[in-house]
């Protein structure tokens, strides 16, 4: 007959015989001290008390959102200080911090060494490069926003010298 586990409350019930029966065995030197129909009932329970686990929802993993986020994440499963990612990625130190507080913003060279060293994925890297922030201003991938400004004011020159 088929029986399994309906509440928190027998699942308890169950793991406080499995844990009885494994202190009986570790006491007595291994599991051929307990009796064939205790070890069949040790088993058996043992499978109940998988099956209950195995349908317990586990809560999902935050996945990072931002570079910065999957860059500190490749940090912490390498366990690398942040100088130790710098010579890594073979940039300097405070270039590297000046990306991870978002004041600068990753070049294709870097984007292409996060992809080779960290196993970034160069999708992510190009989607979330874009969303790199400088004060509260969106900072563009493909120019220095200084260079842009720059630009903006020849443009504006350019512009007021076509009227006079």
């Amino acid at each position: 007959m088929a029986y399994n586990i309906k509440s928190e409350e027998e699942y308890l019930q169950v793991m406080e015989k499995v844990e009885t029966y494994l202190q009986r065995a570790t006491a007595g030197g291994g599991f051929q001290t307990l009796s064939s129909e205790e070890q069949e009932d040790l088993h058996h329970l043992s499978i109940l008390a998988e099956a209950w686990e195995d349908n317990i929802p586990l809560m999902p993993i935050r996945q990072p959102q931002t570079l910065v986020e999957m860059i500190e994440l490749k940090m912490y499963e390498r366990k690398l200080k942040q100088k130790d990612l710098a010579k890594l990625l073979e940039v300097s130190s405070s270039r590297l911090s000046e990306i991870l507080k978002g004041k600068r913003q990753v070049n294709m060279d870097l984007a292409n060494r996060l992809y080779l060293k960290l196993n970034i994925e160069p999708q992510f890297i190009l989607e979330k490069a874009v969303n790199v922030k400088t004060s509260s201003r969106s900072v563009s991938t493909t120019m220095h926003p200084k260079k842009q400004g720059e630009i903006k004011k020849h443009r504006a020159e350019k512009m007021t010298s076509k009227k006079v």
